[in-house]
């Protein structure tokens, strides 16, 4: 062994613990009230519920699609006992899951079908991580592919009297030579979103606001429209604000516009500018097919993430982000 690998494993060896680390729960956290625990196991980690947004995965097969979900989170690290696998938990959960309510699966994976570096890219990448008990060696167990073995994952909603979560487990076993845990330990990542919409403290502009602001800027941005989550659908929420536009639209019959859709930074960004367009879309033809506005008057487009208003580091500045915007032609 060089000199430098010596020195490597020798500070690995001192910040790791010697067999499971804990035999109670971490200070403070606590089980989801809806999501019980694998008997036996102990909290590690823990993120306690508050409103924000966390990826999952979508699809089957190589055909995957990361999405976002937006409500009270909660995230969770759990020990089970030495005597379950990372399958064993996979079945624990999916029951759980269907138990609760009616589940939906958006995507799972076993073994080696799972990517072999879904640990360390997606569970605990560095927007993802949370606080645990352990020093900076717990990072080893999901960023090095040789320090965990047999992952699964499960994604998907579920539709239960106290409300409607979208749900992922992720687990994985620690072969005998990782350092971190005792050899076979399993490490579970439960992430619960109830999901909701970010409700913005933001008035509707009326037909007047919307033509002074045109006339004054050339633009206006409109923050009563609403989507459901990931969708170009318009939530019924959203007449206050299209009655506005349409009542400054037929009060101004010369004045021609584009109606401009805007994202948050969420996703790639040819997600985000589709997403945008499809949005313009939904409200330009709202606007005619409903209001009555001639067509020819307007334009829609989509600016995807690429002209942001506050910052993308906050649900609050993604909420001002997400919006549509009036453009004089």
């Amino acid at each position: 062994m060089n000199i430098r690998n010596f020195l490597a494993a020798l500070v690995l060896s001192l910040l790791a613990p010697a067999g499971l680390l804990a035999q109670e729960d971490m200070p403070g956290s606590s089980d989801h009230p809806d999501f019980p625990r694998i008997t036996g196991s102990i909290i590690a980690g823990y993120s306690p519920p508050a409103f924000d947004e966390a990826p999952y995965i979508e699809g089957s097969g190589d055909d995957l699609t990361l999405r976002y979900a937006t409500g009270e989170l909660t995230k969770i690290l759990y020990l089970p006992p030495l005597d379950q696998s990372s399958v064993s938990a996979f079945l624990n959960y999916e029951t759980a899951f269907n138990e609760l309510g009616e589940f939906e699966p958006y995507y799972s994976c076993r073994r080696g079908t799972c990517d072999p570096d879904m640990g360390g890219d997606f569970i605990w990448h560095r927007q993802s991580r949370f606080e645990n008990i352990f020093i900076a060696a717990h990072t080893y167990f999901f960023e090095y592919r040789q320090n965990r073995i047999n992952q699964v994952y499960l994604a998907g909603k579920i539709k239960a009297d106290t409300g409607t979560y979208i749900v992922s487990m992720y687990a994985a076993e620690a072969p005998k030579t990782n350092r971190e845990f005792t050899g076979g330990q399993t490490v579970v990542v439960l992430q619960i979103v109830k999901t909701e919409e970010f409700k913005a403290e933001l008035e509707v502009v009326a037909a007047d606001e919307i033509r002074a602001e045109i006339t004054q800027s050339g633009h206006v941005a409109l923050y009563g429209l609403f989507f459901e989550t990931n969708s170009d659908v318009l939530m019924d929420t959203s007449k206050p604000a299209l009655d506005e536009v349409a009542g400054f639209l037929a009060s101004s019959p010369d004045v021609g516009v584009y109606v401009v859709g805007h994202t948050d930074n969420v996703g790639d960004v040819a997600y985000n500018q589709n997403l945008s367009l499809r949005r313009a879309n939904s409200v330009s033809q709202n606007l005619i097919s409903e209001y009555g506005i001639d067509g020819s008057r307007i334009t829609p487009l989509g600016a995807g993430l690429a002209a942001p208003v506050s910052t993308n580091a906050t649900e609050e500045g993604r909420a001002l982000n997400r919006r549509v915007e009036l453009v004089a032609r």
